[in-house]
């Protein structure tokens, strides 16, 4: 199946493991901090 152009990411960043909080969800905030995306 294609994808329309605006669906396909521009990067992709491979990381090893996510930043999690104490509950176990991934922090977003921080994911994008590493790879210096600004805000959304």
């Amino acid at each position: 199946a294609c994808l329309a152009g605006y669906k396909v990411p521009k990067h992709i960043t491979i990381v090893a493991d996510f930043p999690r909080t104490a509950a176990g969800k991934i922090q977003k905030h921080v994911l994008r901090s590493l790879i210096g995306g600004g805000p959304r």
